[in-house]
Parts: structure tokens; C-alpha cells; sequence
């Protein structure tokens, strides 16, 4: 069977979740890359994959998935081992609460004030969006640092690398470079975390590519 697609933008921490997921299975994937400026978003192909023009889609033999959650969990069910959940209901229940903890606490108010920085010229932003979003995104790192320092292990869920992980991740460096950063003077648990995921094949393989440059 042909390898799956990733149908992805470059700095996309939605798609790079995905990306760093199928990486760490060992599973064989193509990454295709989309532009917003190309239009690829808005074309007939993209369309059929995912009818809101969004990213990440994927395709796999026949079946054709979008919205990352959803990926992830038919790659876990198709694709058990090595798990990314956990061995037992309350540790697979523990992953994906974190990994809302990210996408509908954090990620809600850190990405609409990146944006501004990546989207608008200086002027042109709207500071009193940024100054929230940059308080409550911290507020949220803040709870994160306190869990990492109060378990002491090396992953947000204990000794093991999981899912969680791989879904705060790419929001944390796209909140960076959206002049975000971690602070060390607040978060040095969260801080010594991001650069052990740094240092994995997943993260170098998968980095997004305009983000070499």
C-alpha cells in the first residue's frame, strides 16, 4: 500500500502534531505542502479532502480524513504500537484531556494574537487582542509548568512520550516565533522539556521548512 499523505502548511501546528505523531510510530509518510497564497487551499482537490479548507488532511489507501483530532485518533486505531495514549482508560482519558488543555485553552487565545504579529503590519494590530491572548496563553503555560515540575518526569504525562506532548509542542514554537516565548524565569521545567523533544528525529524531520531559512 502507497504511504499516507500529510496535506499540510509549512508552520502549521495543527498538521505538525500529525506530522511528529506519524514520526514517532515509525509509520511512512509524504508530506505535501500547501500555500495560501498559491490557493491551494481553496482548490477543487483540497475542497474534496476537506470541505473547510483547512489543514491537515490525510489520505491513506481510500480513506481520506481532515481536522487533526480525528487523524489522530484513526492513526492510534489503525496503528497501536508503539502507543502515544497509554496502556490503561485513565491514562489514554489523562493524554486527551491535556491535548484539549492545549487546543481549547491555550492555542484558542495564543493563536489569534500570533496572528496579528505574523498577519499585520505594526499598525495595523490590534494590541489590546494581543495583550490578552499573551496573559491568558501565559496563564496556561503556568498551569502546564506546574504539572511538568510536579511529576518531575521528562514527558507532560509522566516517563512516557505521548500524544500530549506532541500536541503542545508545535503551539509553544509557533508562539515563539508569534513573539511568545517561553520565559525561564517562569516556566524552566517547560523550557528543559521543549529542548528534549528538540533534540528527537520527529522534531528534526518534520520542522517546518520555511522556518529553515
Amino acid at each position: 500500500m502507497p504511504a499516507m499523505k500529510v496535506y499540510t502548511m509549512s508552520g502549521s501546528p495543527f498538521g505538525w502534531r500529525v506530522q511528529l505523531s506519524l514520526h514517532e510510530k515509525g509509520l511512512a509518510f509524504e508530506t505535501v505542502i500547501l500555500s495560501i497564497a498559491s490557493g491551494d487551499l481553496r482548490s477543487e482537490e483540497h475542497l474534496a479532502r476537506c470541505p473547510h479548507g483547512e489543514v491537515p488532511a490525510l489520505e491513506d489507501g481510500d480513506v481520506t480524513l481532515c481536522e487533526s483530532s480525528a487523524i489522530l485518533e484513526y492513526v492510534e486505531e489503525l496503528h497501536p504500537e508503539p502507543t502515544l495514549l497509554g496502556k490503561d482508560p485513565a491514562a489514554r482519558a489523562a493524554v486527551r484531556r491535556e491535548e484539549l488543555e492545549c487546543l481549547e485553552h491555550y492555542a484558542r487565545v495564543m493563536l489569534p494574537a500570533a496572528q496579528q504579529i505574523f498577519f499585520r503590519k505594526p499598525e495595523e494590530r490590534d494590541q489590546e487582542l494581543m495583550r490578552t491572548g499573551r496573559r491568558i496563553a501565559a496563564e496556561q503555560l503556568d498551569r502546564l509548568e506546574a504539572r511538568l515540575a510536579g511529576h518531575g518526569a521528562p514527558f507532560v504525562q509522566g516517563p512516557e512520550l505521548t500524544r500530549a506532548d506532541l500536541t503542545w509542542l508545535p503551539f509553544i514554537e509557533l508562539a515563539a516565533r508569534g513573539e511568545m516565548p517561553l520565559d525561564a524565569s517562569r516556566t524552566p521545567a517547560l523550557i528543559a522539556w521543549r529542548d528534549r523533544l528538540r533534540e528527537r528525529p520527529s522534531y528534526v524531520q518534520t520542522y517546518p521548512p520555511h522556518w529553515r531559512k
